[in-house]
């Protein structure tokens, strides 16, 4: 009891620089997030490897995937490379209704960013992580949840 009475005065001091918000993000920054986001959302309107090859990092990006419990395992995530995904963005899909709801960039190297669609009765929420490599911005890994 007295190492947490000791240690909690150090945490509530370091508290506020902890909670100090990053550095705005450039206007340049985000329009890069953006377009690398709009063209992921491209590729599944149009039916494009092409335009999910913009947004992806394809040869070391990962989606995970969540996959319910079935009869022989519970709940567990399965993993494909994104350039494997980019390649089945073969089909129109030209209904949906897309939402770029958030964007936080880090340092000017690092994004993440939520993205929500909606077409017929389906819904998804989409969540990216991003790095600008050289001066693109490319998705390095996805995940998603069906509602």
């Amino acid at each position: 009891m007295k190492h947490a009475l000791t240690i909690l005065p150090t945490i509530l001091l370091a508290a506020p620089a902890l909670a100090q918000p990053a550095e705005e993000a450039s206007a340049e920054d985000i329009a890069g997030v953006r377009a690398a986001l709009e063209a992921y959302i491209a590729a599944g309107d149009t039916g494009n490897p092409d335009s999910a090859s913009q947004a992806f990092e394809t040869e070391e990006g990962v989606l995970f995937i969540r996959r319910p419990a079935g009869e022989e395992q519970g709940d567990h995530v399965t993993t494909m490379e994104l350039g494997e995904l980019a390649s089945r963005y073969t089909r129109a899909n030209g209904d949906r209704n897309a939402v770029i709801r958030d964007i936080r960039i880090v340092e000017g190297v690092m994004a993440s960013a939520h993205v929500y669609m909606r077409w017929g009765d389906t819904e998804l929420d989409d969540m990216f992580l991003l790095y600008k490599l050289g001066d693109e911005w490319k998705i390095v890994a996805k995940t998603a949840v069906f509602h």
